[in-house]
């Protein structure tokens, strides 16, 4: 595999395009190694874009909001149509904006949610939900983000050189929750095939929100918990796992 890189990447291929869609605060190294998986292992066409408000590194996390993504990802998929179907592949708020694509978009292709973001993770000593603090505390716009939830301490270090911002900006945050909840609420109208992975050590996303979806969904689909694996599901010890199933989920098989 090559080294991370937060960088769009494009892989020519044939029969269609997973278009990979990354995470709130993250970048395109967060899918880079799915990305070159499915390449490899499909032959699809593969390509990972930057959201707006994620095009640069720095200490500060600018400010964006889920119309102006959901209006990026509609100009990818417009751009890959008429060279066969276009597979959605997204983690964490990514996988969140993918749902909502399958939602509101005519898809042809299947949609692969890895770690959705429904809520934030609540430790068992923790009095309330970050949801709430957050609309508890409006004024609140940055707060220092923490270090990638891995194990292996080279694959953290590398991670650690990918990551944009030293800060998460909390208007962001606020306006993945508005997302998570207009996604949450038209599940029904999810028609493409769905394959859901989730970590059962997530220590970012609540689990459960996984489980969420798998239970709204009414059309094709499939979970997968990984009893292992953190937050960064494509990256962490189990990525072989995740690789396999959501080639195969590609495929159709």
């Amino acid at each position: 595999m090559k080294r991370l890189e937060n960088k769009a990447f494009s892989l020519s291929g044939r029969g269609g395009t997973a278009l990979l869609v990354h995470g709130l605060g993250g970048g395109p190294y967060e899918v880079q190694w799915l990305g070159e998986a499915i390449h490899e292992r499909t032959g699809l066409s593969v390509r990972a874009f930057h959201l707006p408000g994620h095009e640069a590194f720095g200490t500060w996390m600018p400010a964006s909001d889920h119309a102006q993504w959901i209006a990026a990802a509609s100009r990818e998929i417009r751009a890959l149509r008429g060279s066969g179907p276009v597979h959605l592949v997204g983690f964490s708020t990514g996988a969140t904006i993918c749902l909502r694509m399958a939602e509101i978009e005519a898809m042809d292709g299947r949609v692969a949610l890895l770690a959705p973001f429904v809520s934030v993770y609540k430790p068992p000593l923790l009095p309330v939900r970050a949801e709430v603090l957050l609309d508890a505390l409006p004024g609140l716009k940055i707060v220092p983000r923490r270090g990638p939830r891995l194990g292996d301490r080279a694959l953290r270090r590398e991670v650690s050189r990918c990551l944009p911002f030293a800060t998460m900006n909390l208007d962001a945050a606020r306006s993945a929750k508005a997302l998570i909840g207009l996604s949450m609420r038209d599940l029904g109208a999810v028609k493409a095939p769905v394959l859901i992975v989730q970590g059962a050590r997530d220590g970012v996303v609540d689990p459960a929100g996984a489980k969420a979806i798998f239970a709204g969904i009414q059309g094709e689909k499939r979970l997968v918990e990984l009893p292992g694996s953190d937050h960064l599901v494509a990256l962490d010890g189990e990525r072989e796992r995740v690789f396999d199933e959501v080639v195969r989920f590609l495929k159709g098989e």
